[in-house]
């Protein structure tokens, strides 16, 4: 069974820090378990997890501070907050904080699991929404860099700013789809097959990337004519290619 997503458990009560932990592994998750707030930070620095379930009365937790030390460093970890003592101040808190549910002990596993999918895809949704931005910043330092080839003395910069910037326009058309898969599967609460055919490691994008490397260097070697035998050799290469990502889409 594929991993649906990592949680750790923040509880001191042993009966339900094991207990919940067994259900959730029983649906996919996988689990780790701590009992105090300490505890619970270190896991969280060590570790990545899509979702903590924390309990309000954990021992150095009285007044949240687990929540306020997660949201003070900036994480964007949901938080599920559980409690068989629930008070006004403690719920309008939680309120406050980037709690997504608060639970009153006992509850019903299937209420919790609800919830548990739901901050699954927040949490996998809010990181492939950071990484798209992170790609996209990165893109742009690397367009700039491609702007002061072209703007350079060197009799190649029009050459050299080409295959940069084929370069770099063909990584974030990769980066691009990665994107769109992370997000539907964010959406739809699908794990990532492991086997999944990615276009970074696709043979196709291999073939698609030689093609194009191929291109930049006939361009280069033809810069002072249009017409030439490389550059008829280098149109069929591409619409072999294209006719076979036709076939593969129909």
């Amino acid at each position: 069974m594929s991993e649906k997503g990592r949680i750790l458990i923040a509880d001191d009560e042993e009966t339900f820090r094991f207990s919940t932990a067994d259900l959730l592994r029983s649906k996919g998750y996988h689990c780790d378990c701590v009992v105090a707030t300490e505890e619970a930070i270190d896991a969280l620095a060590r570790d990545r997890y899509d979702l903590l379930i924390a309990d309000l009365l954990m021992p150095g937790n009285p007044r949240l501070e687990l929540i306020h030390t997660l949201q003070s460093a900036g994480g964007t970890l949901p938080i599920i907050l559980v409690t068989a003592y629930p008070t006004l101040e403690s719920a309008l808190e939680a309120v406050r904080l980037p709690v997504i549910a608060y639970l009153v002990k006992p509850f019903e596993f299937e209420d919790l699991l609800a919830e548990v999918e739901r901050g699954i895809r927040w949490s996998r949704l809010s990181r492939a929404v950071d990484s798209t931005q992170d790609r996209l910043d990165h893109w742009k330092s690397e367009l700039a860099g491609v702007e002061g080839v072209l703007r350079s003395d060197s009799p190649d910069a029009q050459a050299r700013s080409l295959e940069a910037f084929l370069s770099v326009t063909l990584r974030n058309i990769a980066g691009g789809l990665a994107d769109l898969e992370r997000i539907a599967h964010a959406v739809s609460g699908r794990p990532v097959a492991p086997d999944a055919c990615h276009l970074l490691n696709c043979p196709r994008h291999a073939r698609l990337v030689a093609a194009l490397a191929e291109a930049v260097a006939v361009l280069e070697r033809t810069k002072s004519s249009f017409r030439s035998r490389e550059l008829g050799s280098l149109r069929r290469s591409l619409e072999i290619i294209l006719n076979e990502e036709r076939g593969q889409s129909a």
